[in-house]
């Protein structure tokens, strides 16, 4: 049978998705940041599964190589951390630091679309040859620089986010850009599998 590959909520350049954006604009500009769970728990008690966008290419591209499999393999960070310590990553990555955050315990975080987890990666680790994840911590300051070096950026990802919502992004549009076309490889494995987690 093919091999499958589970994808937790992805991030990194060139975003689809617009919920590590709009959390980054609401640390920067004092917003109140969304860490509820379900009705009774609070993301302070969870930790979650993320995956960096480069992570999750370069784990499709060795799958490939690698053939058919009979199992899944799942991407993500080695680390597993809660939603709270993840945008506490992101403030510390901007250029003055912060420190202050508001969060709204009644309401869902923007960038938390996949609630089973964490997930465990040691498999695809040892049967994606080459394969190791970048460092969490990196791979979210990286993203966070990446944003702040280029409003443009910021812009680009709204876009992207709106037109993924609304459908209207086309294949041509997505094949204008060798990297955006990565992306969304991405993000559509992501969307097939992310309620998938069991093997």
């Amino acid at each position: 049978s093919n091999n499958t590959r589970r994808f937790p909520d992805v991030f990194g350049p060139h975003d689809n998705q617009d919920g590590f954006i709009n959390t980054l604009q609401k640390i920067k500009s004092g917003d109140s940041i969304g860490r509820l769970i379900s009705r009774d728990t609070l993301q302070t008690q969870k930790s979650h599964s993320f995956v960096f966008v480069d992570d999750a290419v370069s784990a499709i591209m060795s799958a490939i190589k690698l053939g058919p499999i009979s199992t899944s393999l799942n991407i993500c960070h080695d680390e597993h951390i809660e939603w709270t310590k993840f945008v506490e990553i992101m403030a510390a990555s901007l250029s003055p630091s912060i420190s202050d955050i508001r969060w709204n315990d009644k309401e869902e975080p923007e960038m938390i679309s996949v609630t089973v987890g964490p997930i465990d990666n040691t498999l695809a680790k040892r049967r994606l040859i080459g394969w190791k994840p970048t460092s969490l911590k990196k791979a979210i300051e990286f993203t966070v620089q990446w944003y702040e070096k280029d409003p443009c950026r910021v812009v680009e990802t709204l876009r992207m986010a709106e037109s993924s919502s609304d459908g209207s992004e086309s294949e041509e549009e997505v094949e204008d850009s060798a990297r955006t076309k990565k992306r969304q490889r991405c993000e559509d494995e992501e969307k097939s599998f992310k309620f998938n987690f069991s093997i």
